[in-house]
């Protein structure tokens, strides 16, 4: 299902407020193992946004699908599900 635009608004919105925070917090004392996932047409939160997430969390675990959007979890869920229940093994 595609994102309206109205959905998008609101997203940037957040993200900018977030974002214009006094002092944002730094991803590198987050010491616990965190998996990222992200489909690779997210219009929502774009890949390289996981990418970048995933490099500054020392930790991560990195998890883009292939033609996927914003709902990758749910478009992949068979694949999504072994990937987390390997990365909480772990």
């Amino acid at each position: 299902m595609p994102a309206t635009q109205e959905t998008i608004v609101a997203q940037v919105t957040a993200i900018t407020k977030w974002g214009m925070a006094p002092k944002p917090t730094s991803l590198a004392g987050i010491q616990h193992p965190v998996l990222v996932a992200n489909g690779d047409t997210d219009v929502m939160v774009p890949s390289i946004n996981s990418v970048e997430l995933a490099r500054k969390l020392p930790h991560s675990q990195l998890s883009i699908f292939p033609d996927a959007g914003h709902g990758a979890i749910f478009q992949y869920h068979s694949a999504f599900l072994e990937q987390t229940l390997r990365f909480l093994q772990n």
